[in-house]
């Protein structure tokens, strides 16, 4: 998924040598992770339920009691994972404290909202929530009380998405 455009008067070699821009590398990672995740997550149940649950001596009412748990556990995780892919953390602007940008208010205003101590130059706005917003470097976003960028979700672990990342962690635990 690495977009290159051949340039006037460049040669094949230089296209062919040419270095893949950040964004690119960071979405073929974000990728690689995802399949990694899902294919791990998938994998582990299909050997139990399959393999490890039938060669364990159990009779056929443990069994399916033990493929119900493995089951129940697959599902809570990928409903976690799921949701701490799709619930976004970064600071979002709402009708009663809209995201300040930079430009616009400081000409409306006549005032300098860049020495603002919650003012974020990478993302040219004031922090509505101030010291509970951080940028990070991988999303390019500001998170909301921030935890830490996770690179198996694929997404930064804030205030929005914690309590799922929370429980995915649970989940993973009691099902090894």
């Amino acid at each position: 998924m690495l977009s290159y455009k051949m340039q006037d008067g460049q040669t094949i070699w230089e296209f062919l040598n040419q270095k893949p821009d950040e964004a690119d590398v960071l979405r073929n990672s974000k990728i690689s992770t995802h399949i990694y995740f899902l294919l791990v997550t998938c994998t582990v149940p299909y050997v139990f339920i399959f393999d490890v649950i039938p060669e364990s001596g159990h009779s056929e009412t443990q069994q399916y009691w033990l493929n119900v748990f493995v089951l129940i556990i697959f599902i809570e995780v990928m409903a976690n994972w799921l949701c701490c892919q799709f619930v976004s953390t970064h600071v979002k602007g709402t009708r009663d404290r809209p995201v300040i940008e930079k430009d616009l208010w400081a000409h409306e205003q006549h005032q300098d909202y860049t020495k603002d101590p919650n003012y974020c130059s990478k993302c040219k706005l004031v922090a509505p929530y101030g010291s509970k917003t951080h940028h990070c470097k991988q999303c390019n976003k500001c998170i909301l009380r921030r935890d830490h960028h996770c690179f198996m979700v694929g997404t930064c672990i804030g205030y929005y998405n914690q309590r799922y990342f929370v429980m995915l962690t649970f989940y993973i635990g009691l099902g090894e």
